[in-house]
């Protein structure tokens, strides 16, 4: 219930309403306060709400908040009251001004808005690929490397479906894992599929089925890179392979060559 309210709050219109009801607490707020404070003290009270509308809810609620308080600014506190006429040049300066002022603080706190979701995504997707890739080291067995891109790719997506493909060599066997293990959906096309390209060639794919009707550019950066990280783990489950089966190659030829040393020797004995 508790992300369903969270999910209701981040809506568009809801947002917008929001910032018309700060403005709107803010002007009831001042209104008996009228006959107390000069217009300079006003302005300057209008503008938290602005700021609060645009660090919480984003640029454009943050617009809609500056275009409000404009408006209640002149109609409420600019004589004459109760009318958007402005009968002296200084109120027109001090409106324009405010106008400005409320603009310019609007594109300041989004744009440090902006840089500190942008940050939160970076650490977010440098995290994320830290425990990929811890859990990837010193796994070689190709259904173990399934299951941990599996878990990660499910828990920085959520996605409805989720389909993989892995191999540790172009023309090899594919393992498939899926999750949940039911069958794809049938009558919905995969949203996204994510190659996965090692040095030798194809080595796999992640395909999904989100909710949306496309991933993010964050969810699509990091899968691209989570890609990039099964390609190499991939790749050391190869080298891994290949030195298991240069090990068995050896300790055989060496049986062989004891072998056939002690039957040489029985043949020589007499």
């Amino acid at each position: 219930q508790g992300g369903a309210i969270v999910n209701r709050l981040r809506t568009p219109v809801l947002r917008y309403i929001l910032s018309l009801l700060a403005v709107a607490a803010m002007s009831a707020l001042l209104y008996p306060l009228r006959p107390f404070l000069d217009t300079a003290a006003i302005a300057l009270l209008y503008l938290l709400p602005v700021g609060l509308a645009t660090a919480a809810l984003g640029q454009g609620p943050g617009i809609m908040a500056a275009v409000l308080s404009f408006l209640a600014f002149n109609y409420l506190f600019v004589p004459p009251y109760y009318t958007l006429r402005v009968l002296h040049a200084d109120n027109v300066v001090a409106l324009l001004v405010f106008l400005v002022v409320a603009v310019v603080t609007n594109q300041l706190v989004g744009r440090a808005r902006r840089s500190l979701e942008i940050a939160t995504e970076r650490e977010r997707e440098a995290t994320r690929l830290y425990e990929l890739n811890a859990a990837l080291m010193g796994v070689s067995n190709l259904q173990a490397i399934a299951q941990v891109v599996l878990h990660q790719v499910q828990i920085t997506c959520q996605p409805d479906y989720l389909e993989l493909q892995l191999r540790v060599d172009p023309g090899g066997q594919a393992v498939r894992a899926t999750l949940p293990a039911a069958a794809a959906p049938a009558d919905r096309k995969p949203t996204v599929s994510i190659p996965i390209q090692g040095p030798q060639g194809l080595l796999g794919e992640i395909v999904l089925w989100m909710p949306a009707l496309r991933l993010s550019p964050s969810q699509h950066r990091l899968l691209g890179a989570i890609a990039g990280q099964v390609a190499l783990a991939l790749d050391r489950a190869r080298l891994a392979q290949a030195e298991n089966r240069a090990q068995v190659l050896e300790q055989s030829d060496a049986l062989k060559s004891a072998l056939l040393s002690s039957v040489s020797h029985e043949l020589r004995t007499p």
